[in-house]
């Protein structure tokens, strides 16, 4: 399974979810929480991924814990069976690298060096 499909599949879950929940449309469901439309649509159709903060609050608005979205085997497979360079590979993206640059770790503090008075 390719990281699209694994986004489709999530927004096929995140859908389930809202119409379980008894919304007829997902502008409806949108328009009660003031989530934008664009953003829920490019999460349901699998060309955004979520991040888990949004995750959380789109879960505390449908009143179900956020575990909700995962219960679906195919993802839990997807997510036990990908190989580790997946997750190694997707750290060093040049976003990630820039953010790396970004923050430096600090200087540890130096002794001061004390100075003898020359006389």
């Amino acid at each position: 399974m390719t990281f699209q499909e694994l986004q489709q599949l999530l927004g096929a879950r995140i859908r389930l979810c809202i119409e379980k929940a008894g919304y007829r449309t997902i502008e409806e469901f949108a328009f009660a929480f003031g989530i934008g439309k664009s953003t829920l649509s490019d999460v349901l159709t699998g060309k955004k991924s979520p991040t888990v903060s949004t995750l959380a609050r789109w879960a505390n608005a449908l009143e179900i814990p956020i575990v909700e979205f995962f219960h679906d085997e195919r993802l839990n497979a997807w997510i036990r069976e990908a190989p580790p360079e997946y997750f190694q590979n997707r750290a060093k993206t040049p976003q990630n690298t820039k953010l790396a640059k970004a923050v430096k770790p600090a200087k540890s503090a130096k002794p001061a060096k004390s100075r003898k008075k020359r006389k």
